[in-house]
């Protein structure tokens, strides 16, 4: 069962339109997060819990159904922030679709990849036949796997998945980190990063709106 929920400020009246297979109970204790820096857990640190009405709105029994529904709730109640009233910074159903990273998250992505500058990165070329991106990967191999390493060595979450101690890189931007770990970190995403692996798996197409791919060394 999946949930569709609102989480509606009594003060400025915008509100957050939201999906979650746990407990409404259980999401609500996850927004306050700390480590969240999204617009809405910037509201929910902003305003006190009692000015927050949190409330049911649709109960779901696949997924196809409530991403739908998702982006159904947030057109009525017109609560993404940029085109409408509201919290939500995507249209819902799943998708970065809307999603608009801000210039401080720009600035830190930017700021995070001095460890491997001249290592890695991504040659572009237009490709007037196909008319797409030709994209190549430049990498000094064994530079990068000692930059690596040195950024490992000693941390603790190198002991658990596998798949979050590999380096990523952000197809996007060309940048590389030592970790999914190191990768959310550094854009401050609401998700785990978890998420960013799911990406390098092929199990999802974007996180945190970028395109993720684990560098072989």
């Amino acid at each position: 069962m999946i949930l569709i929920y609102r989480a509606y400020n009594r003060i400025n009246k915008k509100s957050y339109i939201g999906q979650t297979s746990q407990s409404l109970h259980s999401r609500i204790n996850g927004h306050y997060d700390k480590r969240s820096k999204t617009i809405f857990s910037k509201a929910l640190k902003k305003y006190s819990k009692d000015l927050w009405d949190w409330s049911l709105l649709d109960k779901c029994s696949t997924t196809e159904e409530a991403n739908r529904k998702e982006k159904e709730y947030i057109k009525l109640s017109n609560s993404h922030y940029r085109t409408g009233d509201g919290y939500n910074q995507c249209f819902g159903g799943k998708t970065r679709r809307g999603w608009k990273h801000t210039k401080t998250t720009k600035e830190k992505m930017k700021g995070r990849d001095a460890w491997n500058k001249g290592l890695v990165g991504l040659k572009h070329s237009w490709n007037k036949d196909k008319k797409g991106w030709n994209v190549k990967e430049i990498t000094r191999q064994n530079e990068l796997r000692e930059q690596v390493s040195k950024q490992m060595l000693g941390n603790s979450y190198a002991k658990g998945n596998t798949n979050n101690r590999k380096p990523v890189m952000c197809i996007d931007t060309g940048q590389v980190f030592p970790s999914a770990y190191h990768a959310r970190e550094a854009v401050d995403g609401k998700f785990a990063r978890s998420e960013i692996s799911a990406v390098c798996r092929g199990l999802r197409n974007t996180a945190f709106g970028y395109k993720w791919k684990f560098v072989k060394i």
